[in-house]
């Protein structure tokens, strides 16, 4: 489409501008608008969204580009707390993450990192499972959507589609940690009890779910007796 449209940009940029371009239009024309829906575009609302772009093309090539890591510096995993969950681990930086079942956690802190993991932690955005997806394979799953944006409607596509509010905190991952418990022996639907019984536990401490979880919750059944 940037061909098309007729706006030089460098390969190395595209990825920047077409975060930008999208950003702007999910503000202007949200997913359930009409227009998005029926696919018929008048000729006004189809040289609002070209001018659109470009306009994001000038403000992206603007500014000088955003420094993309190459690669991680792994520090390896230490051993696990008290509560079974891994320390806090920056999320870009994560090493040898464990292929086994269990249940992950992702935070955003923008300050200081707890010693301690609380999977009920105001900044902790997101709960997930890992049953027959184990957890480096979700959690790779997770970096892979939220990087491109491709993939349905994840943890990572809210991630970068309503999270986010910057390229450069998109690629690095800015402030974004991880930790995780493993539970290699249990049954896929006792994770998924403990994962649902955690997101209920959350809202009710809160009051919102964690920000880019969205996965529908179900009641705790009465003789639920969690084991971590």
């Amino acid at each position: 489409f940037l061909d098309v449209i007729g706006v030089p940009v460098p390969i190395e940029r595209r990825e920047e501008v077409a975060f930008y371009a999208a950003q702007r239009l999910r503000n202007d024309y949200p997913e359930r608008n009409e227009a998005w829906v029926r696919r018929v575009w008048q000729d006004g609302e189809i040289a609002r969204i070209i001018e659109i772009i470009r306009d994001e093309i000038r403000q992206t090539l603007s500014h000088r580009p955003v420094a993309i890591p190459l690669f991680r510096f792994g520090t390896g995993t230490k051993a696990a707390q008290s509560n079974g969950f891994t320390p806090w681990v920056l999320f870009r930086n994560r090493a040898t993450v464990p292929r086994t079942s269990g249940i992950y956690l992702i935070a955003q802190f923008d300050s200081s990192i707890p010693e301690i993991v609380d999977p009920l932690a105001f900044e902790v955005i997101d709960i997930g499972m890992a049953g027959s997806q184990k957890i480096d394979q979700r959690l790779h799953g997770f970096e892979q959507v939220a990087l491109t944006g491709w993939g349905g409607k994840s943890s990572g596509w809210t991630y970068h589609t309503e999270f986010v509010k910057d390229y450069d905190q998109l690629v690095n991952f800015t402030g974004l940690y991880a930790s995780w418990i493993e539970l290699p022996d249990w049954d896929v639907r006792e994770i998924a009890s403990h994962e649902n019984w955690f997101l209920v536990e959350f809202m009710g401490k809160w009051d919102r779910r964690p920000r880019i979880n969205k996965q529908p919750l179900k009641a705790v059944a009465a003789d639920f007796r969690p084991r971590i």
